[in-house]
């Protein structure tokens, strides 16, 4: 199965958009400005109910839509993460443990998976098809696949969204997440630039484990943040040659990805 990558977007603490990041890759050291997301294609009701997992999400999806030089209302979506917003989720299990057991309306509101992905649709009066998947570990990997067969089967732009935010004890149990991380990559079924990344997918029998980063910085993060293991994807677009990753989904399956630049 063969797709492009026209538009990519970034948020986590080593870097703030995808120009830094290929710096970081070219040696040169960055200043990251305050950490600071613009919400201004954000309505004013939806900017004071949005969640951080919306604002990191919205934030990478933007950039990977200006990037692309697509309009955010004509792309359909799939959205990912690993433990979605376990900042709200402690905030309603600790409300329920409580004796008043109040629920703020928000909160309830913003519990739901895929709530960045409604806020998105929102922003933009965006009416396409707009899903969220999730595999715990291996979101990313089982989202990519989703965008990718959604992408080639029905010739449309797809735009692909991991994010995950910081975890709190008692959910560190389950997954431990130190950081704010969120990625996005505007993908086509038709190379219309020579900007583009070829990506060829396959489904393979087997068993790997997650590759891993070839950069010190990246690999700090992915200890910190599981999610931000997809960036290892955007780490093999900046390789010359075709560089081939490869990614479990479940038992006995794996998906590889070669990526080759277009330029």
């Amino acid at each position: 199965m063969k797709i492009y990558a026209t538009g990519i977007g970034l948020w986590c603490e080593i870097a703030h958009n995808w120009q830094q990041f290929k710096n970081i890759y070219s040696g040169q050291d960055i200043a990251l400005a305050p950490d600071r997301i613009d919400l201004s294609e954000m309505p004013p009701a939806e900017r004071r109910r949005c969640p951080k997992t919306g604002k990191v999400a919205f934030e990478a999806a933007m950039q990977a839509c200006l990037m692309a030089k697509v309009a955010p209302s004509t792309v359909a979506s799939v959205f990912t993460s690993i433990m979605a917003d376990g900042e709200v989720t402690d905030a309603i299990c600790s409300s329920l443990a409580s004796e008043e057991k109040l629920l703020s309306p928000t909160k309830f509101h913003n519990s739901v998976q895929n709530a960045p992905a409604g806020y998105w649709a929102i922003s933009h009066e965006n009416h396409l098809p707009c899903n969220f998947v999730g595999g715990h570990l291996n979101s990313w990997a089982v989202a990519l696949l989703d965008a990718a067969a959604q992408c080639a089967s029905q010739q449309r732009d797809i735009l692909l969204v991991c994010y995950d935010i910081q975890n709190s004890s008692p959910l560190n149990d389950i997954c431990n997440i130190e950081e704010d991380f969120a990625c996005a990559i505007l993908l086509t079924s038709s190379q219309d630039n020579g900007n583009a990344i070829e990506l060829d997918l396959d489904i393979q029998a087997g068993t790997v484990d997650s590759p891993k980063s070839k950069n010190a910085e990246l690999d700090r993060v992915i200890d910190a943040t599981p999610a931000a293991t997809a960036a290892i994807q955007l780490e093999a677009f900046l390789e010359q040659s075709p560089s081939v990753t490869e990614w479990p989904l479940g038992t006995g399956t794996f998906l590889r990805v070669t990526s080759t630049r277009t330029l």
